[in-house]
């Protein structure tokens, strides 16, 4: 959650909220405060623009040894027997999935399981 301590072990929920304890850590500490945010395994999703300015000097964002983290502005679509992936009748490779209701009013690129696929 974002109300966490923002440490390895109970880490915030958004890059937004750890940019933002970055500023507030350089508020206290000063301007010689190295800050690094380090990203777990897995897909990172951020939903509005993380504008980085000159207070942010030195701000490392980085993976965690090992581990593969992606930062995507993509929206996650969650599947279930309501929302699922129907086959077209008459065309095998032609998927379809009903997005009303989710937000999203265009597709401009289309990942599946970490993978571009064609829309």
């Amino acid at each position: 959650s974002d109300l966490a301590e923002g440490s390895r072990e109970a880490p915030f929920a958004s890059l937004a909220r750890a940019v933002a304890a970055t500023r507030t850590a350089r508020r206290l500490i000063g301007p010689q405060y190295r800050a690094s945010i380090l990203l777990r395994e897995g897909t990172h999703y951020v939903s509005e623009t993380i504008l980085l300015g000159p207070e942010d000097n030195s701000l490392i964002l980085q993976n965690a040894d090992g581990e593969k983290a992606w930062l995507s502005g993509a929206k996650s679509v969650r599947t279930s027997p309501a929302r699922a992936w129907r086959q077209h009748a008459e065309r095998d490779n032609v998927w379809a999935l009903d997005l009303r209701g989710t937000g999203i009013e265009e597709v401009t690129g289309l990942r599946i399981n970490r993978k571009r696929a064609v829309r």
